[in-house]
């Protein structure tokens, strides 16, 4: 792994054409470009001082996604509420919104799933909700917990909720997210926390710096210009797919089963741009096929369901 950590409290995000694979398996040479930080509180935040490397957190992009994978050595029990979680300040002002609501906390928890949370400039905050973008995946077939994460930048759209971080580094400019980033345990307690030094973790103005270098999935010459399908690798019962379209577009979007026979139609129309997350109802063990035909474009995934 390549670490670029430019200041104590800045990580350089590089830019990546080959999306992970959200499976929450940090297979060999997936992560080998990503931006390495070690969030373990060595500090002793919460009164217990980790040690160094009982969590890693690696970071990559694209023009569409921010994808995240948490490695905890520390946590070694998956069914024990597990929780990665990150807050962003999306335009790195040091403050939350005065008014709008698009700025605040995301958490995932093993045994309940995506939740976030919109933060005002005064603290006031909403309270927990699911996000409905439902694209990570647990695992802890290594002996500790691996939890693989993707977050939409929504570009060239702007930012419509907590769960979107309404930015992206383009061909030729970089952008910086302003982040807190932590890892709970119901056992372990704290087991990670950056920076480290931050007084209120949910005070944006003490929040480290993401700064995403240009480039990545950019085709045709022009950057975020070309549809993206996105769904975790492996699910469990139903699952969310995100469906990303520069420009208004005529769509069908199905799923089909490992024999080829269709399961579900989710769409067949024309969609305006942006991103659209569609639902697919709880499905028996086994591979699934996602096809989306794009106009000319046709893009597939596998999902693996399993029990």
């Amino acid at each position: 792994m390549i670490a670029f950590v430019f200041a104590q409290f800045q990580v350089i995000v590089p830019p990546t054409i080959q999306a992970p694979t959200i499976d929450g398996i940090l297979s060999p040479g997936e992560w080998a470009t990503a931006a390495v930080v070690d969030i373990s509180d060595t500090l002793g935040v919460d009164g217990n001082p980790e040690n160094p490397g009982d969590c890693i957190v690696y970071a990559l992009h694209d023009v569409f996604y921010l994808y995240l994978a948490f490695d905890c050595l520390k946590d070694t029990a998956l069914a024990d509420h597990s929780q990665p979680s990150a807050a962003f300040d999306d335009d790195n002002s040091g403050t939350w919104p005065a008014e709008d609501t698009t700025e605040g906390v995301n958490a995932l928890g093993s045994d309940n799933g995506w939740f976030c949370s919109w933060w005002l400039e005064d603290f006031s905050w909403s309270g927990w909700y699911p996000s409905g973008q439902v694209i990570y995946s647990f695992s802890a077939g290594t002996g500790h917990v691996v939890c693989e994460w993707v977050i939409p930048l929504v570009y060239p759209i702007s930012d419509t909720g907590p769960q979107f971080l309404g930015t992206s580094a383009v061909a030729i400019q970089e952008d910086t997210v302003g982040v807190l980033l932590f890892y709970a345990d119901a056992e372990e307690g704290l087991v990670g926390y950056w920076p480290q030094n931050l007084p209120l973790w949910y005070d944006p103005s003490g929040y480290g710096d993401l700064i995403l270098l240009p480039g990545g999935n950019v085709s045709e010459g022009v950057a975020g210009r070309v549809p993206a399908l996105l769904a975790a690798s492996v699910a469990r019962g139903g699952f969310d797919i995100s469906l990303f379209l520069p420009d208004e577009s005529p769509v069908s979007l199905s799923v089909y089963s490992a024999t080829g026979a269709r399961v579900a139609e989710l769409c067949r129309g024309n969609l305006t741009p942006g991103l659209h997350v569609f639902s697919v109802p709880d499905q028996p063990s086994g591979a699934f096929f996602i096809r989306a035909e794009i106009g000319p474009v046709s893009i597939s995934h596998k999902v693996l369901v399993i029990p």
